[in-house]
């Protein structure tokens, strides 16, 4: 995937492993979380697209440091 960084520099990033993720849990403040579930389509969180169902993903970023200054 590629896209831009919010300074205006161009990023790119590659996927080097996934794992799905068969069975967990998880507690907050001694409260269970709930059941894994499919993610959303857009979660918000930047441009990147997240695996649909729940993963381990490695991954490398790459940022153009010479890209154009913030606006």
């Amino acid at each position: 995937a590629a896209g831009r960084a919010p300074g205006g520099q161009r990023e790119w990033y590659g996927v080097d492993d996934y794992r799905p993720i068969i069975d967990g849990s998880l507690q907050i403040d001694g409260r269970d979380a709930g059941r894994l579930a499919a993610l959303p389509q857009d979660l918000g969180v930047g441009m990147s697209a997240f695996p649909a169902l729940p993963a381990v993903v490695h991954l490398c970023a790459l940022v153009d440091a010479d890209g154009p200054a913030p606006r």
